[in-house]
């Protein structure tokens, strides 16, 4: 992003941290449908451009691998608001 080369020890450690923490989301995602529980709230909206970023720099399979975090997308960033968002980012 910022026209610099990645250290390459630091974006291993994270990929390896998020992938830990990517199971302990499909755990919480294998018994409710959103992030904080039954209803899409505040939670799932800040991870939505957290998750699109991922997709957006090749690092989507690595939420596509966790079958209900997949499932979690999918339902959230089909939504016509977040459809909205990303068409008002593309237009600024």
């Amino acid at each position: 992003m910022r026209g610099q080369q990645p250290v390459k020890e630091i974006v291993d450690a994270a990929r390896e941290t998020f992938k830990q923490k990517l199971v302990v989301f499909d755990s919480i995602l294998g018994k409710q449908k959103y992030m904080g529980g039954d209803a899409f709230s505040l939670v799932d909206v800040f991870y939505l451009p957290w998750a699109q970023k991922l997709f957006q720099t090749g690092e989507g399979p690595a939420i596509e691998a966790h079958p209900n975090v997949k499932a979690w997308w999918e339902r959230v960033s089909t939504r016509d608001s977040w459809k909205a968002t990303l068409a008002y980012g593309a237009q600024v």
